[in-house]
């Protein structure tokens, strides 16, 4: 959601408000691959840097 309303992210930034992030992917993170969950990490967090 963070990608389609990216408004809406720097809002809640700007209100103070703290940004947490998970797995850019809704999949356990024991199911996956060290890697995949380090790149699933990585795109969370430049989807939503402001």
């Amino acid at each position: 959601m963070a990608e389609k309303l990216p408004e809406l992210i720097q809002r809640i930034h700007k209100e103070g408000h703290l940004i947490g992030i998970h797995n850019y992917v809704h999949r356990a993170n024991w199911l996956m691959t060290p890697w995949k969950v380090r790149k699933g990490l990585t795109r969370s967090a430049e989807v939503i840097e402001i």
